[in-house]
Order: C-alpha cells, then sequence, then structure tokens
C-alpha cells in the first residue's frame, strides 16, 4: 500500500470506530480508541523507534542561523544512518522558524 492508501484506511477505521461508539453511548463494549487499535492491528508487528539527542548548539535558539543549523545537522544525521527520514521537534515559536 502506499502511503494514500494507509492515511484512508486509518479515516474509514477511526471513522467506524467513531460511529460504534456514537451508536450506543449508554451501554458501550466497544472499547476505547486505543483498546480499539490494539485489537484492530494485534498481527501487525510493531517496530521499535530509536531515540537520540542531538549535540548542544551554542548560539541562540531564536536566531536563523541556529534553526538552519540544526536542521542540517539532522538531514547529515539521516544521511549517516541510510533512513528514509528523521523527526526534528521544535517549539511553536522555532518551528516558525524552521
Amino acid at each position: 500500500m502506499d502511503e494514500t492508501e494507509i492515511m484512508q484506511a486509518s479515516v474509514r477505521t477511526h471513522f467506524l470506530w467513531a460511529l460504534t461508539r456514537l451508536h450506543c453511548s449508554s451501554n458501550q463494549t466497544l472499547s476505547s480508541w486505543t483498546g480499539f487499535n490494539i485489537l484492530n492491528r494485534d498481527t501487525i508487528e510493531p517496530q521499535q523507534d530509536n531515540v537520540g539527542n542531538m549535540p548542544t548548539v551554542n548560539s541562540p535558539a531564536t536566531q536563523l542561523k541556529t534553526v538552519h543549523e540544526v536542521l542540517q545537522q539532522s538531514v547529515q544525521v539521516m544521511q549517516s544512518l541510510e533512513i528514509p527520514n528523521i523527526v526534528v521537534v521544535f517549539d511553536q515559536a522555532l518551528y516558525a522558524k524552521a
């Protein structure tokens, strides 16, 4: 499946769960969202994520060059690990600059 098909399947599953939960709110037999997903994906083996910290950049976070440096270092790590993507987390103010 490509990414579009995966997203469409996810939306359909969420919609089905929401409709089922709304159908009979007083005598609910369907589990919560997390429990529903555990039951729904019980044949899919979860993949472990690896989380790490980047080296500290010793300059003000509010400067564009600092944000650019963090993004460049992230791309270098991604390329050195030969992974297709990497997650970089910023607060809202730095995200706007990124």
